[in-house]
């Protein structure tokens, strides 16, 4: 049938306003892998020293969640270094 341009809608058209895309639920979205937000100032010129050495298929912000991972993980291997009491940053 082909396209028609009117302003009266018949049944078939109001059909077709009813249609599923999909057959899935909706609102049962893939849980969120990164949730914590946090800002950041770094010195001038690291971006670009990052981008030098960002992987084929990387972005910058995958780099630094690497990054901060891998810093975490050597940091718990020695054991906890701040004083009871110390104010956050």
């Amino acid at each position: 049938m082909p396209f028609r341009i009117s302003h009266q809608l018949d049944e078939r058209d109001i059909a077709l306003t009813k249609l599923e895309i999909s057959p899935k639920r909706r609102g049962m979205a893939r849980p969120k892998k990164y949730v914590e937000d946090m800002v950041a100032r770094f010195a001038e010129g690291t971006f670009e020293r990052i981008k030098s050495v960002l992987a084929k298929d990387e972005d910058r912000a995958d780099f630094v969640r690497d990054a901060v991972e891998k810093e975490l993980r050597r940091r718990e291997r020695k054991g906890p270094t701040r004083t009871p009491g110390a104010a956050d940053v």
